[in-house]
């Protein structure tokens, strides 16, 4: 496992040296390289989902060994989500999979709504789509599906 805990420290700072660079968004919308860290994925996972320590360790030991096997140069934080997602579906936690869905818009959708919509409705239009898929997936979470199959 890559979390940092005893003696699996060291061999854990190795392994992370493989993983791709990850490319985040600093406080000035400046792009930010950063060393790869697992324990990000662990952290959200228990921030974002209901899933135990121990279903996150697994999860998050899964998502690096499918990172390892992509051999990527580096990574993005939405990048990192979805593969995670993946994971989760793979693993049969669709529960989790749901609360840990990330609201918004394709690229593609975006730049036709920019493109079709007036500028000052603009706003409005994003929130309610927005809003729509929350209740969307929220309607999902709340429904009786079993965190595993």
């Amino acid at each position: 496992m890559l979390l940092r805990t005893g003696a699996m420290h060291v061999a854990a700072e190795k392994l992370e040296d493989l993983l791709p660079q990850v490319i985040r968004k600093g406080k000035q919308n400046q792009e930010i390289v950063e060393k790869f860290s697992a324990n990000r994925i662990l952290d959200s996972l228990l921030e974002d989902t209901s899933a135990t320590k121990e279903e996150a360790q697994k999860i998050t030991t899964e998502v690096v060994r499918l990172l390892m096997r992509l051999n990527l140069p580096r990574l993005t934080g939405p990048m990192i989500r979805e593969l995670t997602c993946t994971i989760l579906l793979q693993l049969g936690y669709e529960k989790y999979r749901y609360q840990y869905t990330r609201v918004g818009f394709p690229m593609k959708e975006l730049e036709s709504l920019l493109a079709q919509t007036d500028k000052n409705k603009l706003p409005q239009v994003v929130l309610d789509q927005v809003l729509f898929e929350y209740n969307a997936v929220k309607a999902k979470i709340t429904s009786n599906v079993p965190p595993k199959k």
